[in-house]
């Protein structure tokens, strides 16, 4: 029987460490990789309601339990991370789950370890349309919003009730914005109460961050199954900051060696924590190897 809790284990990655969550059990692993401000603890709703598993989600660097690190250039520092924690655990033919941030690295993994995965599960996986390419580096010349998130909080009970009514947090599942909070403070420099566990600054240097092109020219290099999960497009007035809507090309999985695509114009960039169950519906579906498909929340699919 596996715990419910998972070990915490920790990688060397350059100068500083990167914290695994890990659920030891049956089978080939899964790999979860989060999106940006977020921690590895946020797929636990999904993790607990499948049993058994060998599960490992990471925590990025400078969030969760994860080291804080230099702020990134480029998003392929944040895959040299990866890499890293594949080497030591010469992680091969699993399954991986990535969403936005995590889904992009995914891609870079599989092109560089042609043999890691089985096969992928991209959640609205941050790969810009290409035209937009030079709007967001104009952006990285701009302060971002996020680096001026509130950073004092008396405890996670304080931080779930204050968001629990706000959007988007509004229309994520309770237990899942409770892991959120619960997992993602830190005991506060200040010496009493807390703080987020991904700094501010870090977050937005992340977003900041996202516009480099080294993934185009890998794309068709991935030849593993891949299925890619769009949500509901963005409209010509909002926001770039706005994240709501999907950053995906509509044509990244046509520019795949492998994948097909699967838009849902009814979900919003944070799916995951919207309908957990229907993203561990399809977990299944890649265990079993049958065709992904999107079944929405509601009863989860029996895995024995």
């Amino acid at each position: 029987m596996r715990s419910e809790k998972p070990i915490q284990r920790y990688v060397d990655a350059g100068d500083h460490r990167i914290c695994l969550h890990e659920w030891t059990g049956k089978g080939p692993a899964f790999l979860l990789l989060h999106a940006t401000g977020f921690h590895g603890r946020l797929w636990d709703y999904i993790i607990n309601r499948f049993p058994n598993r060998h599960v490992i989600a990471w925590d990025m660097r400078s969030h969760g339990l994860s080291e804080k690190a230099a702020l990134p250039e480029f998003w392929s520092e944040l895959a040299d991370d990866l890499f890293a924690v594949i080497d030591d655990l010469q992680l091969k033919q699993i399954y991986g789950v990535g969403h936005s941030c995590g889904g992009h690295l995914a891609i870079m993994a599989a092109a560089k370890y042609p043999d890691l995965f089985k096969s992928l599960l991209l959640l609205d996986p941050v790969v810009f349309p290409k035209q937009l390419l030079p709007i967001f580096k104009k952006l990285t010349q701009q302060d971002h919003p996020v680096a001026r998130r509130r950073n004092d909080w008396d405890d996670a009970d304080e931080m779930f009730n204050r968001f629990k009514d706000r959007t988007p947090y509004s229309r994520w599942i309770p237990e899942v914005l409770r892991d959120y909070c619960k997992y993602g403070l830190a005991p506060s420099d200040r010496g009493e109460g807390y703080q987020l566990a991904c700094p501010p600054t870090a977050e937005a240097a992340v977003y900041q961050n996202c516009y480099g092109d080294q993934i185009y020219s890998l794309l068709e290099t991935v030849q593993t199954p891949t299925t890619v999960v769009r949500a509901k497009r963005r409209t010509a007035d909002q926001s770039l900051f706005d994240f709501s809507s999907s950053p995906t090309w509509e044509l990244l999985a046509e520019n795949m060696g492998n994948a097909k695509d699967i838009y849902l114009p009814n979900q919003t960039h944070f799916l995951p924590m919207e309908n957990p169950q229907a993203v561990l519906n399809m977990m299944v579906q890649m265990e079993r190897g049958a065709e992904i498909c999107w079944h929405g929340n509601g009863a989860i699919i029996e895995d024995a």
